[in-house]
């Protein structure tokens, strides 16, 4: 692989078979994905590199592949008028994938609850209530406060809220801002917990998974389960008129990983297989291969660095 930034410097043929780009997304955490794409699939990814090629001030263009002519008598009419993919397929494909960067920006290990003790169906009034919370959380931690949150409605009809967050929070602040939020006057006693003033029962409840011990072994969320999990969520609501034109899913803003970006010049898979491992450069828990090799994803944590003797 040649990466394209700050310089570009090609070995082999441009038209190779698996000639393609890749991208290396790296995230505060030490987690990163890696994408490989072959350009002899997709003239739009043609297109693409040899944009990059030309601002590289490359003097060749790498050539789209062969058109294949099918006859009208056995292509599917159906399958010619229909995309492989909906508006609404893709679009919630892209918001599972920006919602999994977010979590992995976040380096998230923990998921907090909110639900609401009334059958609190209208959307923009559970908003309304997730929108005071969190600023009551802004207002007590600042920027630290980092989160990501998905709505889901319960099969009763009610909202709640999931938020992924990092670290260690105090839960009885976390419980007390959601109390107060819901409409309840709230002290603390001595030993810190919060306390009802003006209700005998919970307005909304509030449940925090957290790493647990289990003799000398820490257990914790796994970024890559946590993210898979809440973007489940987003598949059902994506494009729904229930959230009333909201975004599928919320977060601190200015998140973003890293990006490298690789030009592959490989005469066989194997060289590409070689090539994007050598990238990876860890053993990768999560990998994916398309079924024509015109895609490879992997995703895994870069090794630490050794500690000093």
């Amino acid at each position: 692989m040649s990466e394209l930034s700050p310089a570009l410097s090609v070995l082999g043929n441009p038209q190779d078979p698996y000639a393609g780009r890749a991208w290396r997304r790296e995230f505060p955490h030490g987690d990163f994905e890696l994408l490989y794409r072959s350009h002899s699939k997709s003239p739009s990814e043609i297109e693409m590199a040899n944009t990059w090629l030309a601002e590289d001030g490359a003097d060749y263009r790498i050539a789209p592949p062969k058109k294949i002519s099918v006859s009208s008598s056995t292509e599917d009419e159906n399958e010619a008028q229909t995309p492989k993919e909906t508006n609404k397929e893709r679009a919630a494909r892209r918001a599972k994938q920006k919602l999994r960067w977010l979590i992995k920006c976040i380096g998230a290990d923990r998921l907090l609850t909110l639900t609401f003790r009334d059958n609190v169906t209208d959307f923009g009034q559970a908003e309304k209530c997730l929108n005071s919370f969190l600023q009551r959380c802004r207002n007590e931690w600042g920027r630290e406060f980092k989160f990501a949150v998905v709505p889901e409605r319960q099969s009763r009809g009610a909202w709640h809220f999931h938020l992924a967050l990092r670290g260690y929070w105090n839960v009885n602040k976390i419980r007390a801002f959601w109390w107060r939020t819901l409409g309840v006057k709230v002290a603390f006693s001595d030993e810190g917990k919060p306390v009802r003033l003006n209700a005998e029962t919970s307005p909304g409840n509030v449940d925090i998974t957290s790493p647990r011990s289990r003799g000398q072994v820490r257990r914790v969320w796994q970024i890559d389960r946590l993210a898979s999990y809440l973007a489940k969520y987003v598949g059902k609501t994506i494009g729904s008129e229930d959230l009333g034109g909201a975004p599928s899913y919320r977060g601190t803003r200015g998140l973003h990983p890293s990006i490298k970006r690789y030009l592959v010049k490989a005469l066989t898979f194997s060289d590409v297989v070689a090539a994007f491992l050598d990238v990876a450069a860890c053993e990768a828990p999560y990998f994916f291969q398309s079924t024509d090799r015109a895609v490879l994803w992997c995703a895994g944590r870069s090794p630490a660095p050794p500690v000093p003797q």
